[in-house]
């Protein structure tokens, strides 16, 4: 990506100097690994990576510890200017003001500053002073709504009020804020920095330039998802990979012999596999198992694709007995990380044993 700088290029400022205290036992938070095998980082980066200069301010303790220097540069290149700072900030406000004067990010420039632990997708042209909000009508079971930040805006649109936890209004702040001069937030943020006594948020840095006449609007924006906390991070990963038994579990049981065998029509267990599907749809990964012989792949493939797992693996040519899953546990993949849930032969209630709201819990 070229590095030119237009005069109102817009950069992006990503602060990630926090201690993850909401993550306990786990390395920081941006380097924790989503189910699709991808970074919460790269996920925040989103649709900004290779479209804008882009910096991410980390603490230089957790650079050394996690060789996050390494892991940038095998992930993004020379896409992403990882700055390192030395020392704890004094919160958000502090991390972006010492990102933009090591950055030397210029004072005309207009930034983005985007938290690293939500993901959504937003207007590509926004411009001017902006706060990046969605509507709690549109997350009716937001978890911890009242710690989160709000505007209130008149008819124009204009916002009139930014406050951290206290609703205001239906909108509320995902963590994305506009900026149309750097010099501008450095102003304010120095102001309230050299005042502070405990730490200073992006909320307080608008507010102080709107109390100086500077005019916010707002943007609102999609698919907006929140991984703040480790409990957020558990849920949003709570994909899991489903290893299900044909024979017996999925259609009623078929054999090699006999007057039910292989190559004869299956009969579906109807409910098992409308549980499989709603799974499939929400995400999971589902990997067939069965001791048929693999002569009879053909067959069994047919038979998926017609029930709607086309996109799903077989593994094919196991032993027709107890079969047993060994799996590590740790913080990022909390126990119990294997379960097993057993049915009677033929039986269609694997949904009595394995509910949906179990299978996308927090943690089965």
């Amino acid at each position: 990506m070229a590095n030119r700088r237009d005069q109102k290029a817009m950069e992006v400022i990503i602060p990630a100097a926090g201690q993850s205290t909401r993550f306990p036992g786990m390395r920081p938070k941006y380097l924790l690994m989503a189910y699709h095998g991808r970074l919460m980082i790269e996920l925040a980066l989103g649709q900004h990576l290779g479209q804008h200069r882009t910096h991410v301010g980390v603490l230089r303790s957790h650079a050394d510890q996690y060789h996050v220097r390494e892991t940038f540069a095998d992930l993004f290149g020379d896409q992403v200017n990882l700055v390192i700072l030395p020392e704890p900030t004094n919160g958000p406000a502090d991390t972006v003001a010492q990102i933009i004067a090591t950055a030397d990010i210029p004072a005309d420039s207009s930034i983005l500053i985007k938290d690293c632990d939500s993901f959504y997708s937003c207007d590509a042209d926004i411009s001017g002073n902006a706060v990046l909000v969605d509507s709690l009508v549109n997350h009716p079971d937001i978890r911890m709504a009242a710690s989160k930040s709000y505007v209130d805006t008149n008819d124009q649109g204009l916002v009139n009020n930014i406050m951290e936890k206290k609703i205001i209004s239906e909108w509320f702040c995902v963590g994305g804020y506009r900026f149309d001069r750097a010099g501008d937030y450095m102003d304010a943020a120095s102001q309230l920095l050299a005042e502070a006594r405990s730490e200073v948020y992006i909320s307080a840095v608008i507010d102080r330039l709107m109390s100086h006449g500077k005019l916010f609007t707002t943007s609102q924006v999609n698919d907006w998802v929140d991984v703040g906390t480790s409990e957020d991070w558990y849920r949003y990963n709570s994909r899991p990979t489903i290893f299900c038994d044909i024979d017996g579990t999925l259609v009623v049981n078929q054999g090699q012999y006999g007057d039910n065998r292989f190559d004869h029509e299956a009969i579906s267990l109807t409910k098992n596999v409308a549980l499989l599907q709603a799974a499939l749809a929400r995400g999971c990964q589902i990997v067939f198992t069965t001791a048929r012989p693999s002569q009879f792949k053909p067959q069994t493939r047919a038979m998926l694709d017609r029930l709607g797992f086309a996109s799903c693996d077989l593994i094919m040519d196991l032993h027709h007995c107890r079969r047993i899953i060994i799996n590590d546990h740790a913080p990022t993949n909390p126990y119990p990380s294997a379960v097993a849930v057993n049915i009677a032969r033929n039986s269609d209630t694997l949904s009595d044993q394995l509910p949906m709201s179990r299978i996308l819990g927090e943690r089965l």
